[in-house]
């Protein structure tokens, strides 16, 4: 993605060995992604732009070292600011205001940097100073629409804003919960002052203060911790109606099902990595552009080193937001092929011989696995696997991802990537069709839309394209499918738990699964789960009590005691025994009796879709809460046979 800015980089003098021989221009990317081998001088050379020895320039203006801010691996810890003390806060916007009314003649001016430091000379108040002040005004001057030097001393409050003078990974969350609640406040003073006692007061309807203020900012934040964390951290909320403005935030882990709070220090590399990332990215959509001091190069060495490759698509989204919203560069560096695999187009540099060149991924990726034999990048390795549904897609990719590198059965060479069955229709046109004919504009509902229609498919769909590809000689092609009480496995085509169970939702509807979301969703006590009332840690460790629970799940759901003919085997290696019927009644049907019986387990399903509660025990529970330990073996046979 472009910015449209012509960077330059030109070497001017030698650092550690590393001097840029020949210049580079016409760079036009939001990322800069540099690889190379060891020693090849990645770390030297983004030092080097940093303290000058490679002149950066931006449409041929050189950078000065200010507008540059380099930040080392180990320097990506998330900071979330002091305590909030409102006493403190109301005394720097007193003297704000005081320091306004002494300067408020120039501020319809362009800004005088001499000015500045002659006024902040003579300006010794626990205040901001006349830049943060005249970029505060500015904006505010904006928003109200009236010149700065016109503010009334309530336009200012309303639209007060503490400055940052670091966006990076630096966020006072309590400050920015208190002033939002207080403007909030405010705004309702200010209507009942225009509306009952007719006073000439300005406020915002609810649809302008939103689109003034943005959202509430506990929302924003915690929507970016749920998709960069899956669920695990999120922040408390605040009460909206309390007027002490002494709220406190704190980061809570929500595993486990009971929120406990954490503090930074709590976290692993990783997660500090993204948690810094998170309030960037949090920093973007709160600050405008005219009230931050955002860096024009921000240079990041190895961002990725404790990221799991699935974190990266994060990583590159949050930087390429910040690049977006502060019309900003980022070059980073890195040793692993993932993040080059994932990075934007045309954005990886191979820094070789004091040298800096644009190439393709391929290369990129190439030249790190380099004398590395046992890792492949052939197509042969690779597979598409082809499956009833998208659900059933997410489930298979979930499953694969957490067996690859500990299963005997599956090849950790060989890469799956599984997809819907079914005619595909471009993103699009399904949206644009959806907003002509539905009158659909909500982006959500639009994308959710779309999802549904490209996801659904079935069995006859998955054995009609495998063959046709296979046909036209795509070798690499492979698909799977339900047993059905009738399916047998043919050319490119396995089958889930042939001989066994009905269809996925048999396998994936577990009850020792089922009974533990119960447990620690839906308050669910042990004592009726299994017949002991123990720690749900204990519980999964404990093969009788888990035998109970299977008992008691399979009687209220068939109405009679289970049988146990069939044997419930997990990649764990332990065997449990259930009801031959549960697996082989029809799996929609069994779902409809499971959800009749303990109606919580509808809640999982959004808008009645069934596929959810299937990827909420798989992602929730087989895979986080007991930590891969209930995974069917089916699923780990099949998905080795799709790789053969």
């Amino acid at each position: 993605m472009e910015l449209g800015l012509d960077v330059q980089l030109t070497g001017t003098k030698d650092l550690n060995g590393f001097l840029l021989e020949k210049p580079v221009s016409s760079l036009d990317t939001i990322v800069m992604v540099l690889t190379g081998r060891n020693g090849s001088g990645k770390t030297r050379f983004i030092e080097s732009v940093s303290n000058g020895s490679t002149q950066i320039s931006i449409n041929g203006s050189p950078l000065d070292k200010a507008s540059i801010s380099y930040i080392k691996q180990s320097a990506l810890n998330p900071n979330l600011g002091n305590v909030y003390n409102h006493s403190n806060s109301q005394q720097r916007l007193t003297a704000a205001l005081s320091f306004y009314n002494s300067v408020k003649h120039d501020f319809d001016l362009p800004f005088d940097r001499s000015k500045s430091q002659a006024h902040d000379r003579r300006n010794e108040s626990n205040t901001l100073n006349y830049e943060q002040l005249y970029n505060l005004c500015s904006a505010i001057s904006k928003k109200m629409d009236k010149p700065a030097s016109e503010l009334s001393h309530d336009d200012i409050i309303l639209n007060y804003e503490e400055p940052s003078n670091n966006i990076l990974g630096v966020q006072n969350i309590s400050t920015i919960f208190n002033q939002y609640i207080q403007r909030q406040h405010l705004n309702k003073y200010n209507k009942w002052l225009n509306t009952v006692e007719n006073e000439d007061v300005k406020f915002f309807s609810d649809v302008e203060f939103v689109d003034k203020f943005g959202d509430k900012p506990w929302i924003v934040i915690n929507k970016i911790l749920d998709e960069t964390f899956d669920g695990k951290f999120k922040f408390n909320v605040p009460d909206e109606d309390s007027k002490s403005y002494s709220f406190q935030a704190s980061l809570i882990n929500t595993e486990d099902g009971k929120d406990s709070v954490l503090s930074v220090q709590q976290l692993s590399s990783g997660e500090k990595t993204l948690l810094w990332l998170a309030l960037t990215l949090f920093n973007t959509q709160y600050y405008e552009v005219e009230f931050t001091k955002a860096p024009k190069v921000l240079l990041i060495d190895e961002p990725d080193a404790f990221l799991h490759p699935k974190m990266v698509v994060k990583m590159y989204k949050a930087l390429e937001s910040f690049s977006k919203s502060f019309g900003s560069i980022v070059i980073i560096s890195t040793h692993s092929p993932t993040t080059v695999a994932l990075s934007p187009k045309d954005s990886v540099f191979l820094v070789e011989n004091n040298n800096l060149k644009l190439i393709e991924k391929d290369e990129g990726i190439a030249e790190l696995l380099d004398g590395v034999t046992q890792i492949s990048i052939s197509p042969d390795n690779r597979r598409q696997v082809f499956v009833e549904s998208q659900y059933d897609a997410d489930v298979y990719q979930s499953i694969y991802y957490r067996l690859m590198n500990s299963s005997r059965l599956i090849d950790p060479k060989v890469s799956l990537s599984f997809v819907s069955s079914g005619p595909k229709m471009p993103s699009q046109q399904l949206m644009d069709k959806a907003k002509q004919i539905l009158q659909v504009t909500d982006e959500n509902l639009l994308s959710e839309f779309t999802e549904s229609i490209n996801g659904i498919g079935n069995c006859v769909q998955v054995l009609g394209q495998v063959e046709a590809l296979l046909n036209n000689d795509s070798k690499t092609v492979r698909g799977i499918i339900d047993w059905d009480l009738k399916n047998r496995p043919k050319k490119g085509i396995s089958i889930l738990a042939e001989d066994y169970a009905y269809s996925i939702e048999n396998i994936t509807l577990d009850p020792v699964c089922i009974n533990l979301l119960l447990h620690v969703d839906k308050n669910h006590t042990m004592s009726d789960i299994c017949g002991s009332e123990v720690n749900w840690h204990e519980f999964i460790e404990n093969d009788q009590l888990l035998q109970v629970s299977i008992d008691r799940l399979i009687f209220k759901v068939l109405g009679r005691d289970s049988n146990k003919d069939a044997v419930l085997a997990y990649t764990s290696g332990l065997k449990l025994y259930t009801d031959r019927d549960y697996l082989r009644m029809n799996g929609h049907a069994l779902e409809r009796k499971i959800k009749e019986k303990y109606p919580e387990l509808n809640a999982y399903c959004k808008k009645g879709r069934d596929g959810d509660l299937k990827c909420t025990i798989v992602n929730k529970v087989m895979i986080t809460l007991s930590n891969c330990k209930f995974i069917p073996v089916e699923y780990e046979k099949v998905i080795a046979d799709v790789q053969k």
